[in-house]
């Protein structure tokens, strides 16, 4: 990508990993993230229904895309120093259909959203060293051990 190291708080990657599922891009969706930022990442649930509707529009020539599950990502994620946080399932389980599926069929809904952030390189801040000073013993303090009365 053509911008610096660390330049965005804010990356957005809507089913880009569907369509180039090279292990360069997530590197380089890493490498532009500042420490502390955070990444959207939208992908294709590999158990919707929905898929089987992409494989048939694929007769049309469309391209099917290259789905990868939500755990998957989230191991991608971790070796690139990405935090991921819960997965989110988004959009209706059947095409050309409006539902709001909750429960277990939430797990089969068209898409899923991962919100990943960097890791910080975190300083520890360390005790500071106490300096002790020298006294100087004066000849006439020490001469005489003292000695108590009594007990």
């Amino acid at each position: 990508l053509p911008w610096e190291d660390e330049a965005f708080q804010l990356v957005l990657a809507q089913h880009v990993g569907d369509v180039v599922p090279d292990e360069r891009m997530l590197a380089e969706l890493g490498r532009v993230l500042a420490p502390g930022g955070v990444l959207l990442w939208y992908g294709f649930n590999p158990w919707s229904p929905w898929l089987a509707w992409l494989h048939w529009q694929a007769r049309r020539g469309l391209a099917v895309p290259r789905t990868a599950p939500a755990d998957f990502m989230r191991r991608r994620f971790a070796q690139h120093r990405l935090a991921a946080g819960e997965v989110e399932y988004l959009g209706s389980c059947w095409p050309r259909r409006d539902d709001a599926s909750a429960g277990p069929l939430a797990r089969l809904r068209a898409a899923y959203l991962l919100a990943a952030t960097r890791q910080r390189a975190v300083l520890t801040p360390l005790r500071p060293r106490v300096a002790r000073a020298r006294v100087a013993i004066r000849p006439h303090l020490a001469g005489t051990p003292s000695q108590r009365a009594c007990a």
